[in-house]
């Protein structure tokens, strides 16, 4: 496959004049994750709904800098971002170890609709079980055979579910609101085929890639 490029976006702190009204009116609307994925898309043009580009906030509006992989570079034609962009190193061989970390909405396919893990173990887990300790408990499972899929090998024990985060945003197309679990989990692997991993990365794991999730950062260790 072609190369991986892993880029960092952030709205240009030093527009002034009318592009730094856009860039504190996009900063104040886009400030969930229904509306985040509208900026993030024009900076690849009109692909017809052809997403090649996995993206990640690391706060929690688009003041902070998001993170993308894409198979071409971002383009801003409108002036209101920088942008960094660099070809990804990925691992060659099998046996190499990395770290990774990713944040998933960790759903399951049940009769033709998605429901969240978390939720459904809860409904078996101890009365003095927090929701957070059956995340811890459920969610390295479900990411385990993911993992696996990509080519990576992890351990469950070495998993760390680090946090999580619900959001509701408007749909689109109106009725009932979009409501969005997302998990971050981290943890180190050992590289089982690195051309399963390189079409991993690019096309993500799990749900909500639309809304941010599915992006597996990786880290060689030595």
């Amino acid at each position: 496959m072609s190369a991986i490029l892993f880029s960092k976006i952030e709205l240009r702190p030093d527009a002034d004049g009318s592009s730094g009204a856009l860039v504190a009116y996009l900063a104040r609307t886009a400030q969930s994750l229904g509306h985040t994925h509208h900026l993030v898309w024009s900076l690849f043009g009109d692909r017809g709904g052809d997403r090649q580009f996995l993206y990640r906030m690391t706060g929690a509006g688009v003041r902070q800098p998001i993170l993308l992989y894409s198979a071409e570079p971002p383009k801003d034609t409108t002036g209101l971002w920088t942008v960094e962009s660099k070809s990804m190193p990925l691992p060659q061989a099998a046996g190499e170890r990395v770290a990774w970390s990713i944040r998933v909405n960790p759903v399951v396919s049940r009769d033709g609709k998605k429901h969240d893990v978390v939720t459904d173990a809860r409904r078996a887990a101890p009365k003095d079980e927090r929701w957070d300790e059956t995340a811890r408990r459920v969610v390295p499972a479900w990411l385990a055979p993911r993992l696996a899929k990509v080519g990576l090998d992890a351990s469950l024990d070495g998993m760390v579910v680090e946090g999580s985060a619900k959001h509701q945003f408007p749909h689109d197309r109106g009725g009932r609101p979009v409501t969005v679990r997302s998990i971050d989990v981290s943890g180190t692997a050992t590289v089982t085929n690195p051309a399963a991993l390189a079409s991993g990365i690019l096309n993500g794991i799990g749900s909500a890639k639309i809304y941010g999730c599915g992006m597996l950062l990786l880290r060689r260790l030595a």
